[in-house]
């Protein structure tokens, strides 16, 4: 498996807070209408911005560095299966040594779980943040998602109590089911790619960073669908599939840097003197708001090299079967580039959780 579903979703989302923030401040700078301008005067419409956009950071730097170990675990569990079956011995030794694989992973999952229990899921009124956005639905969905990730860990009992009894016909069924397991993991990633994306409006620069993920997602299962553990097999459409893949991701990484660089303009035009002055906490946000998109540029050069690397296995699985060893090979490759961009998105949150004077950037 590749990615964690609480930073994926996070990125898909992180670009189309930018355009809210903006939004926002745009309002906030705006006239008033005779009956608003007879209220008592604030001296900064926007300090109030300010504090709520430093609170969301700060919310969700938590939320992804609770789920940071179960990221690392599962990334990590293939290489730790492959070790224990690499030192040999017989299947209640193996079996020992499979246990504490499956049970660190497991343990990471329910800490996170409980964790996120009792986090605290504020709603952010006053950033008129989409549903989708708010807190609560993002605890909601990772939930979900670690309910999924818990319930396709579960297989590997059965499957190590075969190996321990060294029951080939049992050990090959249990395994299947595993690999079923996470399948449905993957797809269920892949639902929500598609809920987050249809509530984002093309035009915005968020658009075309959930379209990656989306596509990272599809490749992903794709992948892992074409995938018979220990059964070699043709797959004819899967060098077509890749290429194709690969293409979708460089034509979006093209159109998102085009939308970050027009909404950069939509940025400068907001920061002249007057405004400035009449709106030091809104400067402040457009400062977070600038590092974010700084930031949130680096994801399509990574996207660019993912596509790259499609279509390296897309010429490589020409007229070969797919094996456990090609399968393995694709998504060692893949899972560091999906680790830097989950990277991108700590960092994104970090950015926008940070004050002018520093004093609400959380560790």
């Amino acid at each position: 498996m590749s990615g964690h579903p609480a930073l994926a979703r996070w990125n898909r989302r992180r670009a189309r807070l930018l355009t809210i923030l903006v939004a926002l401040l745009c309002m906030a700078a705006a006239p008033r209408p005779p009956s608003a301008r007879q209220a008592p005067a604030r001296e900064d419409p926007t300090a109030e911005i300010a504090a709520a956009t430093s609170a969301y950071g700060n919310w969700l730097g938590r939320l992804l560095e609770i789920e940071r170990p179960v990221e690392t675990q599962l990334v990590g569990l293939d290489a730790d299966w492959r070790a224990a079956f690499a030192q040999g011995g017989s299947g209640p030794e193996l079996a020992a040594r499979l246990r504490p694989i499956v049970a660190r992973v497991v343990a990471e999952v329910d800490a996170a779980s409980r964790a996120i229990d009792a986090l605290q899921a504020p709603r952010f009124t006053g950033m008129d943040l989409d549903e989708g956005m708010q807190p609560a639905a993002m605890v909601r969905d990772i939930r979900t998602l670690n309910g999924r990730i818990r319930e396709a860990l579960a297989g590997f009992d059965t499957l190590i109590d075969a190996i321990a009894r060294e029951d080939r016909a049992a050990t090959d069924a249990a395994a299947a089911r595993v690999v079923a397991g996470f399948g449905l993991v993957l797809d269920a990633k892949i639902l929500l790619a598609r809920a987050s994306l249809a509530a984002t409006p093309r035009d915005d620069p968020a658009w075309a960073m959930g379209n990656a993920d989306l596509i990272i997602e599809r490749v992903s299962a794709r992948m892992y669908g074409a995938w018979r553990p220990g059964a070699p097999h043709a797959d004819p459409a899967l060098p077509h599939d890749l290429a194709a893949f690969a293409d979708e991701l460089e034509a979006n990484a093209a159109n998102g840097e085009q939308r970050l660089d027009a909404f950069m303009a939509e940025i400068r035009s907001l920061t002249d003197g007057p405004r400035q002055r009449a709106m030091p906490s809104g400067t402040d946000i457009l400062r977070r708001v600038t590092a974010m998109m700084s930031l949130a540029r680096g994801y399509f050069p990574l996207s660019r090299e993912l596509a790259a690397m499609f279509r390296a296995e897309a010429d490589r699985n020409r007229d070969q079967v797919v094996t456990d060893d090609s399968v393995r090979s694709f998504f060692e490759q893949l899972n560091p580039i999906r680790l830097r961009m989950a990277e991108i998105g700590r960092q994104i949150a970090a950015a926008l959780a940070r004050s002018q004077a520093g004093e609400s950037e959380h560790p």
